[in-house]
């Protein structure tokens, strides 16, 4: 199963991507576990105990680099290219 964690400081802007990567995925015959997160310590938390799929990201400027940076460092990839992109 898919465990997709979605962390943004604002709740619409979480709402929105959740709604549209479950929409997407359902699209597919995919359901996955999509899990919101309003804050880094709780979403590291938890990425240290049982590590996401997947990860959206949407926090801005240097937040979000350096939330990228911190998951990456906690969770191998094993793709060759993570990008924050700045909201």
């Amino acid at each position: 199963m898919y465990r997709i964690a979605v962390l943004a400081e604002q709740e619409a802007e979480r709402q929105r991507y959740a709604e549209q990567i479950t929409r997407f995925c359902e699209a597919k015959g995919l359901f996955p576990q999509v899990m919101q997160y309003d804050d880094q310590e709780r979403f590291f938390e938890t990425a240290q105990k049982e590590a996401p799929t997947n990860a959206v990201i949407a926090l801005s400027g240097v937040a979000g680099l350096n939330a990228a940076e911190h998951l990456r460092s906690l969770c191998p990839v094993s793709y060759t290219h993570l990008r924050a992109h700045e909201t």
